[in-house]
């Protein structure tokens, strides 16, 4: 007998019964919550288990006609969250139960969506903090803790409820002048970080120089078990005095002993990944699943 699956339209989600779902999912994470998704989709729909024992998100958007549902911006991980093993196990009646309107579909499940086909695993990073803070410095590497008390040797100081604006001026400074981000996908940060805020789940934290000059700043999104990289960034002077790894140190410092979970988010990107290795951060996976069901030629030059 088939699990009852039923597809809701955004608007006729029970917030409420949606948003504890995901704080009690066995593997919740704060991209399933309905502010986070509300600031990162243009559109979303779901999939929900019976009386929301679990939920599959359904970011979506169109053009010419065609729905597509695509892993948005900012948000590492979708898939499905349960509040049991056991249904965690529908994972393949969930996707067979995509509606076949959205003729593209590509999302990134969550970790604990393993062993289905069609799926690419994407690496990620995340520091257990649940130990005293010595220990977890003992497993940085040599030249992470070397940067550490080269940051403090400089001068520099932090500061924590910086506003998002100086967040943003700091992606702004690390990002801008490489292209990487389009002013809109800026402006979709910020939003997010002004979400994060208003749902009391954003911390802020900053690095001024010796005349007191903003040079690095972090906003790390965090829930009741993990702590994201969300977004960050540095200017020269914060480059050349570590001021990033400082952040990271500190937010250790600050939750060490305390059972959570800091999740560096990513990266598939070779020097990022060594970065964050660094840190003596286990890694981990999620999985890019695909489903192309344009007609021909259109699943042959949209994938």
């Amino acid at each position: 007998m088939k699990p009852p699956i039923a597809y809701l339209k955004q608007e006729t989600i029970n917030r409420a019964k949606w948003d504890d779902c995901i704080r009690q999912s066995v593997n919740g994470l704060v991209y399933g919550a309905s502010w986070y998704l509300d600031a990162v989709c243009h559109s979303w729909d779901a999939l929900v288990l019976g009386d929301y024992k679990a939920v599959f998100p359904l970011p979506f958007n169109s053009k010419y006609g065609l729905f597509y549902s695509l892993q948005p911006l900012f948000c590492q991980q979708l898939g499905l969250f349960a509040k049991s093993e056991k249904d965690l196990a529908h994972l393949p009646v969930f996707l067979a139960a995509v509606p076949k309107k959205f003729l593209l579909t590509k999302l990134n499940l969550n970790a604990a969506n393993a062993g289905i086909a069609h799926t690419t695993p994407r690496r990620n990073y995340v520091l257990d903090l649940n130990r005293d803070y010595e220990t977890i410095r003992k497993n940085f590497g040599t030249t992470c803790r070397k940067h550490v008390r080269k940051s403090k040797d400089a001068g520099t100081s932090l500061q924590t409820g910086i506003s998002t604006a100086q967040v943003m001026e700091m992606v702004k400074a690390n990002l801008h002048d490489r292209n990487v981000l389009s002013s809109g996908q800026f402006a979709q940060m910020h939003r997010l970080m002004e979400a994060a805020r208003q749902n009391n789940s954003l911390e802020t934290i900053g690095v001024f120089d010796e005349n007191n000059n903003l040079c690095a700043a972090a906003g790390i999104i965090k829930d009741y078990r993990r702590l994201y990289n969300v977004c960050g960034g540095a200017n020269t002077k914060g480059r050349e005095t570590y001021a990033n790894v400082r952040i990271i140190d500190f937010i250790v410092a600050t939750y060490a002993g305390q059972n959570m979970v800091f999740d560096f988010e990513g990266s598939e990107l070779p020097a990022v990944a060594g970065y964050f290795r660094n840190f003596g951060p286990a890694e981990t996976h999620y999985y890019l699943y695909e489903r192309n069901l344009l007609p021909w030629p259109l699943n042959k030059i949209i994938t």
